[in-house]
């Protein structure tokens, strides 16, 4: 029983930094890709003053390049998937965190094991069956 816990508390840890690694990527790419969404046309803008009309291609360019950052973004959804990554790293820091401290307890003042195994059981099963792919 105890052995079985310290496994299980083990497995949630490692998916708890798995799941905040991932969401610490898809977070960088998504700011890597909305600053130049939102700063280019500002910068297109303002170098639409200033240049001559032959040059205004340039700006345009600057437009479209925009676009295909905002449109990357759009696609893969970075920012959503960091936000649920975030989530179930908490979640499984929380069921790792409960084990714990049912292990921290003397025998006597624990659950019976049948019913604490099968609590922490249906609970990493839930989050299994719902966390976002790594």
């Amino acid at each position: 029983h105890e052995e079985f816990l310290k496994q299980m508390k083990l497995d949630c840890n490692n998916a708890s930094v798995k799941h905040n690694t991932s969401s610490k990527t898809n977070l960088w790419f998504y700011r890597l890709l909305a600053v130049p969404s939102i700063t280019l046309p500002l910068l297109s803008a303002f170098l639409n003053e200033y240049l001559e009309e032959d040059l205004k291609i340039i700006t345009s360019a600057i437009l479209l390049l925009s676009s295909g950052f905002a449109g990357v973004n759009t696609i893969f959804n970075f920012g959503k998937k960091a936000q649920q990554h975030n989530e179930y790293s908490g979640k499984y820091y929380d069921v790792q965190q409960e084990i714990a401290y049912t292990l921290t307890r003397k025998k006597k003042n624990r659950m019976a094991c049948d019913i604490s195994l099968e609590k922490y059981i249906s609970k990493v099963k839930l989050l299994n069956g719902n966390a976002p792919q790594l």
